[in-house]
């Protein structure tokens, strides 16, 4: 069992890889894809995104009016 969960978690972490993600996509989201927790892997990737995003246009809005508020209804 050890050494095809190696196999598979090798697998996982190539699909990952390949991928090729944004980096600050791929530090928010790596570990819970790896652990197969993938609703939570999109999720912190999701707040991440918003994270920057609200610091970048320096808002204290959040999440659909932060987005709405920078990029527009369109």
């Amino acid at each position: 069992a050890g050494a095809a969960q190696s196999r598979e978690d090798d697998g996982l972490r190539a699909a990952f890889i390949a991928r090729e993600l944004h980096p600050d996509v791929a530090r928010h989201a790596q570990r819970y894809f790896l652990q197969r927790n993938f609703f939570h892997a999109v999720f912190e990737a999701a707040k991440g995104y918003n994270k920057a995003v609200r610091e970048k246009a320096r808002s204290s809005k959040d999440g659909r009016d932060l987005m709405l508020a920078v990029w527009g209804p369109d």
